[in-house]
């Protein structure tokens, strides 16, 4: 629709839980509420940005919608989002959408861990077997090898030394 009434009508973005999908049946819809997953107690919005989207011409774009938790707490591990209708005409139903399930990962800490193959610039404790502020690690910084450039250098031009790491 481009210039009806329902072409500029507002929708409301929500989270449900993953296990809820319409397998194509009509009565889904008296399930949709009940499929809401509601914020944890003591926590702050599961969804966080634009959650109400008005639509022009019948279009409307997602700008800026984030996940502020995971979907590990659920029972399914999974969550999908669906869109109702904000403000509804009495004359017609317009039936909520669902997306397909999906799973909302927690990357925090990521960037503290190592990882393969490590940067020139990264910390020395990123290399295997060397964990950080580890007698190793600690070893190394005395010796002024802070990061792997510093390592190799050593390596390349004093190898039997870096054996020691007694500098």
């Amino acid at each position: 629709m481009t210039s009806e009434p329902l072409s500029s009508i507002k929708v409301t973005f929500v989270v449900l839980d993953g296990d809820f999908s319409s397998n194509d049946r009509e009565d889904w819809m008296e399930e949709f509420d009940g499929r809401i997953v509601r914020n944890r107690k003591g926590r702050r919005l599961l969804v966080a940005g634009d959650l109400i989207l008005s639509l022009h011409e019948g279009v409307g774009y997602i700008v800026e919608v984030s996940f502020t938790d995971n979907s590990s707490w659920i029972r399914s591990g999974r969550l999908c989002l669906g869109v109702k209708v904000h403000t509804s005409s009495t004359e017609v139903r317009i039936r909520e959408g669902i997306s397909k399930a999906f799973k909302v990962k927690d990357h925090r800490g990521e960037s503290y861990q190592k990882h393969y193959p490590p940067s020139l610039e990264d910390e020395v404790w990123r290399l295997e077997k060397i964990s950080k502020d580890g007698a190793s690690h600690n070893r190394l910084v005395e010796c002024g090898m802070y990061i792997l450039k510093d390592f190799l250098r050593k390596y390349v031009t004093d190898q039997f030394s870096l054996h020691a790491v007694r500098c």
